[in-house]
């Protein structure tokens, strides 16, 4: 026998999908969250909310409660040493990157969720998902069926609501892979983000409330180890010796992965009564820190509008705005992301000229710094 039918479902419990559970509760749809993990994400992936993100949470009273948990840091690193977008000159309230580990961003998202009264269900893996005019039914590995009249598929990169559709997801993958490693770093202040390039490689740094930071490391001589290679705290070590000179310290690493990033996106973000968020919709390089945000800001659009359709108010053409407004902001996500590492992981004499031009010549340019600091923050989009 099927499931009680809810409103909505959201297939996966990460940002994006935690976000769009709290709009939808909030609009008084019945929302149900699948999530194929037993819990929570213990570890962190990405690490940094930009001003646009901070605006939309201040929209529903909660950019405080976020603020008070992550540091908050005036600059974004452009990679050589110096070389920064200054925030401080943004319009907005939050002239900041605020940096936090994406786990406690989930988890202050869920606990909003849940206190608007989104339900989840953890271990829940979706294996079948099929649509027709009236509802969307999905099936789970233990068989149950779970039936809405929407589903949106908010599950990364290997989304299976986009495998279901059969939709196309056109890029390809980005060259080498980059280290993410969670530690301390004692040869460094942890009051601002900080970047290096050399003919090496690249590094970034986001320094988080607790003295703690997350480093992101392109080694060219280890950016061909497969994903899966452990990263240990003496690769680390050697390669911010190798890309960056000066010793660092790093010390209790905490979390750690090998990351092979690609750049893609699908066509459509809507097919019928199943709609694609975040990472399930794009995906690109961790350039600009942008993935978490843009998927944020995915739901946040989607919110309202799916509560509107489901409360019979909406306009037939409104579900159909999400994808027209959406999808050029995420295309554009890609072209600035692309640009960025190329930039940054650019290895032949010429290439790092021209990266010098535009980071030591054009960048600190006060129109650049203007346009620099909309753009990566997110508030030039509207």
């Amino acid at each position: 026998m099927a499931a009680p039918r809810a409103d909505v479902i959201v297939l996966g419990a990460g940002p994006t999908g935690l976000v769009l559970a709290s709009e939808l509760a909030l609009a008084g749809v019945r929302c149900l969250v699948l999530e194929r993990r037993d819990g929570l994400r213990p570890d962190s992936r990405a690490a940094c909310l930009h001003a646009r993100s901070m605006e939309m949470l201040d929209l529903r009273g909660q950019a405080s409660v976020f603020a008070a948990a992550g540091l908050p840091v005036p600059s974004f690193p452009l990679g050589p040493r110096g070389a920064v977008i200054g925030f401080g000159r943004l319009d907005s309230d939050f002239p900041y990157l605020l940096d936090m580990p994406q786990s406690q961003i989930e988890r202050l998202l869920a606990a909003r969720a849940a206190e608007l009264g989104a339900e989840f269900r953890w271990s829940s893996e979706a294996v079948g998902l099929e649509q027709d005019d009236d509802e969307v039914r999905v099936t789970l590995a233990d068989g149950r069926i779970e039936r809405a009249s929407y589903v949106v598929g908010c599950d990364g990169v290997r989304s299976f609501a986009r495998r279901s559709l059969n939709m196309p997801f056109p890029g390809a993958p980005n060259p080498g892979s980059v280290i993410l490693a969670d530690l301390h770093l004692d040869g460094l202040p942890m009051t601002d983000a900080y970047g290096d390039l050399s003919e090496n490689g690249m590094l970034l740094v986001f320094p988080f409330r607790d003295g703690s930071c997350r480093l992101v490391l392109y080694d060219y001589a280890r950016a061909d180890l497969p994903v899966t290679e452990p990263v240990i705290i003496d690769e680390v070590r050697s390669s911010l010796a190798r890309i960056a000179g000066p010793d660092f310290s790093p010390r209790d690493m905490y979390w750690s992965r090998r990351y092979r990033s690609e750049s893609r996106q699908v066509p459509a973000y809507r097919a019928g009564r199943i709609l694609l968020a975040g990472d399930a919709a794009h995906t690109h390089s961790p350039a600009g820190a942008q993935g978490m945000n843009t998927g944020l800001q995915d739901a946040l659009n989607l919110g309202w509008k799916l509560g509107a359709a489901v409360s019979g108010w909406a306009p037939g053409w409104l579900l159909d705005s999400y994808h027209d407004e959406r999808h050029p902001v995420g295309a554009a996500v890609l072209a600035l992301t692309g640009r960025q590492f190329k930039l940054n992981t650019a290895r032949t004499r010429w290439q790092r000229a021209r990266r010098w031009v535009a980071h030591r010549g054009i960048a600190p340019l006060p129109p650049v710094q203007a346009w620099l600091a909309g753009t990566y923050s997110g508030i030039a989009i509207r």
